[in-house]
Protein backbone atom coordinates (compact mmCIF):
# COMPACT_ATOMS: atom_id res chain seq x y z
CA UNK A 1 0.00 0.00 0.00
CA UNK A 2 1.43 3.33 -1.02
CA UNK A 3 0.71 6.38 1.08
CA UNK A 4 -0.25 9.47 -0.93
CA UNK A 5 0.19 13.11 -0.08
CA UNK A 6 -2.69 14.87 1.65
CA UNK A 7 -3.48 17.58 -0.87
CA UNK A 8 -6.25 20.19 -0.71
CA UNK A 9 -7.92 18.51 -3.70
CA UNK A 10 -8.12 15.20 -1.86
CA UNK A 11 -9.30 16.91 1.32
CA UNK A 12 -12.03 18.67 -0.68
CA UNK A 13 -13.18 15.36 -2.20
CA UNK A 14 -13.49 13.74 1.23
CA UNK A 15 -15.15 16.83 2.72
CA UNK A 16 -17.65 17.03 -0.12
CA UNK A 17 -18.59 13.36 0.22
CA UNK A 18 -19.20 13.71 3.96
CA UNK A 19 -21.01 17.03 3.58
CA UNK A 20 -23.53 16.21 0.87
CA UNK A 21 -24.29 12.67 2.00
CA UNK A 22 -24.64 13.78 5.59
CA UNK A 23 -26.99 16.61 4.65
CA UNK A 24 -29.07 14.49 2.27
CA UNK A 25 -29.54 11.49 4.55
CA UNK A 26 -30.08 13.64 7.65
CA UNK A 27 -32.73 15.64 5.83
CA UNK A 28 -34.51 12.51 4.61
CA UNK A 29 -34.37 10.89 8.04
CA UNK A 30 -35.66 14.02 9.77
CA UNK A 31 -38.39 14.44 7.16
CA UNK A 32 -39.62 10.89 7.60
CA UNK A 33 -39.48 11.14 11.41
CA UNK A 34 -41.19 14.55 11.31
CA UNK A 35 -44.03 13.19 9.21
CA UNK A 36 -44.52 10.03 11.26
CA UNK A 37 -44.00 11.37 14.79
CA UNK A 38 -47.21 13.46 15.05
CA UNK A 39 -49.30 10.49 13.93
CA UNK A 40 -47.78 8.34 16.66
CA UNK A 41 -47.96 10.84 19.55
CA UNK A 42 -51.14 12.80 18.73
CA UNK A 43 -53.61 9.99 19.59
CA UNK A 44 -52.09 9.95 23.08
CA UNK A 45 -52.88 13.63 23.57
CA UNK A 46 -49.28 14.81 23.27
CA UNK A 47 -48.86 18.57 23.55
CA UNK A 48 -47.04 20.66 20.99
CA UNK A 49 -44.26 21.12 23.55
CA UNK A 50 -43.79 17.35 23.84
CA UNK A 51 -43.87 16.93 20.06
CA UNK A 52 -41.19 19.60 19.57
CA UNK A 53 -38.82 18.18 22.20
CA UNK A 54 -39.37 14.60 21.05
CA UNK A 55 -38.66 15.66 17.46
CA UNK A 56 -35.45 17.40 18.58
CA UNK A 57 -34.27 14.33 20.47
CA UNK A 58 -35.06 11.99 17.59
CA UNK A 59 -33.44 14.45 15.16
CA UNK A 60 -30.24 14.44 17.21
CA UNK A 61 -30.24 10.64 17.29
CA UNK A 62 -30.80 10.50 13.53
CA UNK A 63 -27.92 12.95 13.05
CA UNK A 64 -25.52 10.77 15.05
CA UNK A 65 -26.54 7.58 13.28
CA UNK A 66 -26.40 9.19 9.83
CA UNK A 67 -23.02 10.75 10.61
CA UNK A 68 -21.52 7.39 11.53
CA UNK A 69 -23.07 5.76 8.46
CA UNK A 70 -21.64 8.46 6.18
CA UNK A 71 -18.15 7.93 7.58
CA UNK A 72 -18.61 4.19 7.07
CA UNK A 73 -19.47 4.95 3.43
CA UNK A 74 -16.31 7.04 3.20
CA UNK A 75 -14.17 4.05 4.13
CA UNK A 76 -15.86 1.95 1.43
CA UNK A 77 -15.50 4.63 -1.27
CA UNK A 78 -12.82 4.33 -3.94
CA UNK A 79 -11.92 7.79 -5.24
CA UNK A 80 -10.25 8.17 -8.62
CA UNK A 81 -6.71 8.40 -7.24
CA UNK A 82 -6.96 7.31 -3.57
CA UNK A 83 -9.08 5.72 -0.87
CA UNK A 84 -9.40 6.38 2.84
CA UNK A 85 -8.35 3.38 4.93
CA UNK A 86 -7.67 2.54 8.54
CA UNK A 87 -4.21 1.08 9.05
CA UNK A 88 -2.96 -0.55 12.21
CA UNK A 89 -0.06 1.45 13.72
CA UNK A 90 3.31 -0.13 13.03
CA UNK A 91 2.05 -2.20 10.11
CA UNK A 92 4.40 -2.47 7.16
CA UNK A 93 3.38 0.09 4.53
CA UNK A 94 5.20 2.21 2.03
CA UNK A 95 5.18 5.67 3.58
CA UNK A 96 6.06 9.23 2.81
CA UNK A 97 6.94 11.73 5.49
CA UNK A 98 3.76 13.33 6.84
CA UNK A 99 3.89 17.12 6.79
Amino acid sequence: MERVEVSWTRVAKVYWLVLWRGMLFSFLGALIAGLILPFILSPFGASDFLLVWTARAIGALIGVIVGMAVFRMLFDKMFSDFEVVLVKPGSQTDTIDPQ
